[in-house]
């Protein structure tokens, strides 16, 4: 049984890598997450798989990282248990690490050190980032290795019409959908999208600004890297949306009467945003920043709030023994939300 995620380690995709580990290779992995698919699927069920995977081993080096960003975004993976290898004594790989030798063989093994051989690895954890991209795609040419730079940068759907770096403005779209592409780099600012429909539309590193979205349909929705502010998106699901790599930030939104069923928002940031009746039920909020939001009748049941902050959240009603609260932090002030469920008298 697990508490809606299972965590496995299967470190790293290299066979060179996994061989110093003493490690199986990655085939193993890849047929346990099919079995893990499929009983999901047949029980009717949603539970994650959290891989954890780790840079800068010894052996490991910047293309072995390339391939590793390639294998894992092949499998429908944004990485997020992750860290730089770490020396701890009595293992072969911080004997290799100090000497540079395999002790066994004497043969020389490189392992990335200096911060600058660090990051150069670090950085394919996170292939789907706008900081990161060009210096991948660079890297990748100049390796010849144009079979993994299809892989890791090439769109979704060659089919789809790609936009990249347009402003739309003041435009409405309640009687005509915007239309389906992929739309990179791209600002919306004073739209009306309210009761249209993103049907299998993808956004990248775009930005919604003071646009109104209520009651927008999304199927199959991609939000990649977006920024949401001063936005009206009341009645949106989110639980519709392409999983992969979902990832946005909210400020001065409204975003009463949605949902998150289900969906994992973890490091997601909500700014002076009103989130009334929000659906949050088994939700993924890991290290989720509410930052002056009102959450009066959010619902939170079998959601995972480790290291969520409600630090300046008001209004919020949390039932301690059905929710991961690890860790979260909470102001003395509103910490009555966490006892509505005791049916106890607290005066001030």
């Amino acid at each position: 049984h697990v508490s809606g995620k299972l965590k496995v380690a299967p470190e790293h995709t290299s066979d060179k890598v996994l061989h110093l580990m003493r490690k199986p290779n990655f085939d193993s992995f890849k047929k346990f997450t099919a079995l893990f698919n499929r009983i999901n699927r047949e029980e009717n069920l949603n539970e994650l798989l959290i891989p954890y995977f780790i840079s800068s081993h010894p052996e490991s080096e910047k293309i072995d990282m390339a391939d590793l960003a390639a294998e894992t975004k092949a499998m429908n993976f944004r990485l997020e248990q992750i860290q730089d290898f770490t020396p701890t004594p009595m293992t072969l790989a911080t004997v290799i690490f100090y000497s540079g030798l395999h002790p066994y063989t004497l043969k020389p093994i490189f392992t990335a050190k200096s911060q600058q051989e660090k990051q150069a690895q670090r950085k394919y954890f996170f292939w789907y980032k706008k900081e990161y991209r060009q210096a991948i795609i660079q890297e990748l040419k100049k390796w010849k290795r144009f079979d993994l730079l299809e892989k890791l940068m090439k769109r979704q759907n060659m089919e789809l019409e790609y936009i990249q770096n347009k402003t739309f403005k003041n435009i409405d779209y309640t009687n005509k959908n915007l239309e389906i592409g992929e739309y990179e780099d791209c600002q919306f600012i004073n739209c009306d999208f309210s009761n249209s429909t993103f049907s299998r539309i993808m956004f990248t590193n775009c930005q919604f600004i003071n646009c109104n979205l209520s009651l927008t349909k999304l199927i199959k929705t991609s939000f990649r890297e977006i920024e949401f502010k001063d936005c009206k998106m009341l009645g949106l699901y989110f639980d519709t949306c392409n999983p992969f790599a979902l990832s946005f930030s909210f400020e001065n939104c409204t975003l009463n009467h949605s949902s998150f069923f289900k969906t994992n928002i973890s490091d997601t940031i909500f700014k002076n945003t009103q989130l009334l009746e929000v659906d949050f039920v088994q939700s993924n909020l890991k290290n989720v920043i509410f930052e002056h939001c009102d959450l009066s009748g959010a619902i939170f049941d079998s959601t995972n709030l480790e290291k969520t902050d409600f630090r300046t959240a008001y209004n919020y009603s949390i039932n301690l023994e059905h929710n991961n609260i690890k860790k979260a932090s909470f102001s003395l002030q509103e910490i009555t939300g966490l006892l509505n469920n005791y049916d106890i008298i607290i005066e001030k």
